[in-house]
């Protein structure tokens, strides 16, 4: 498996990975050899991903559901709704993302998927990239959740999604309720932390399993997503939550991380060369950053922030702001943002906010 026969060698069977296979195997002939090594023995089925979408794109086939309302609240205070009209927060489901990626590995000749198989050195090969996950001490500050979803008797308005309600500082963290209802009548109920450090899992999830209404448990789901990471070595060239294809200001990537892998196969077959990093402008990394050094310094202007933002932006708006903002878009959200939290945090003193 690390003879130098081998075109492309993905270290880690993540999404990221598994995404550059699947937009390769659009291409009945490459350069050589695909392969993946997964140190786990199965791949990933227990989570859901969320996005939001504007247009049509090449995995509309794997979206289970479209919402074009979503909402934000603090604890103990009236909702502000968003209404998208360009944008709408999609669904897919792991287990179909799983199942379709292994679908098109399988069919390609020149692809294989090795399970159970932990690289311990860097494989020879054309090309290779890390999606290794980066440890927790690799992590700058945490996105740490767990959910349930559950079959309700009397499931609630399938039209909104509950984004991030209740906001509320506890200790050192931000903690929200993300609340999805499905069109199959069961509900996904989340709580998360947005914390300089993880937060007490078990701690989350009695508060998740507090705020579940009675019904049939279909599923869990719980984990730490990093909202940025330090730099690290990495094999080749890093993807995933490696190479920093997540945003650190939210936590979200699946989009982003398929928009790269469509234009990544394209380059490889075309010319046989690997995109550059990074995927997002500097001046992205620039405002995560602001909002890191909140989280780490100031975590109890976090939910004041977001609500004042989801007030003064539209669905629109913050939807771009969230997946890929332009830069007329960072206009408007500078414009939108309390300017005391963001003007301490860019002088490096968010400890006095």
């Amino acid at each position: 498996m690390t003879d130098g026969s081998t075109w492309l060698y993905c270290v880690g069977g993540g999404a990221s990975s598994l995404m550059l296979a699947a937009a390769l195997s659009k291409y009945p002939v490459l350069p050589g050899p695909l392969r993946i090594a997964e140190r786990k023995a199965n791949l990933g089925q227990a989570q859901s991903f969320g996005f939001w979408v504007d247009r049509p794109h090449s995995l509309d086939h794997l979206i289970k559901a479209r919402w074009s309302r979503w909402q934000f609240s603090r604890q103990n205070t009236e909702s502000t709704v968003h209404i998208g009209e360009r944008q709408s927060y999609a669904l897919i489901e792991g287990a179909d993302f799983f199942d379709w990626a292994a679908l098109c590995i399988e069919s390609h000749p020149q692809m294989s998927l090795h399970l159970n198989v932990e690289i311990t050195a860097p494989p020879k090969a054309t090309h290779v990239v890390d999606s290794r996950p980066p440890s927790l001490s690799e992590f700058k500050t945490y996105q740490t959740f767990a959910g349930i979803e559950i079959e309700e008797t009397h499931p609630p308005d399938p039209s909104m999604v509950d984004l991030m309600t209740c906001m509320h500082c506890d200790a050192d963290s931000l903690l929200f309720l993300y609340r999805l209802p499905k069109p199959n009548g069961c509900t996904l109920i989340e709580w998360t932390a947005f914390g300089g450090r993880p937060f007490d899992m078990e701690k989350l999830v009695r508060m998740t399993q507090e705020s579940a209404p009675s019904g049939r448990i279909v599923r869990e789901e719980r984990g730490i997503i990093p909202m940025g990471v330090h730099q690290l070595s990495s094999w080749g060239t890093p993807i995933g939550a490696r190479g920093q294809m997540t945003r650190a200001a939210s936590g979200y990537g699946f989009k982003a991380m398929w928009d790269w892998a469509e234009r990544a196969a394209k380059q490889l077959i075309e010319h046989n060369e690997m995109p550059s990093h990074p995927i997002y402008p500097a001046w992205v990394g620039w405002m995560d950053q602001c909002l890191i050094q909140i989280i780490q310094s100031a975590p109890h202007a976090l939910a004041g922030i977001f609500s004042t933002l989801a007030q003064r932006l539209s669905g629109d708006q913050f939807a771009d702001f969230m997946m890929k903002p332009t830069a007329r878009n960072a206009l408007q959200i500078m414009q939108a943002a309390p300017k005391r939290p963001f003007v301490y945090s860019a002088v490096g003193c968010a400890r006095w906010i």
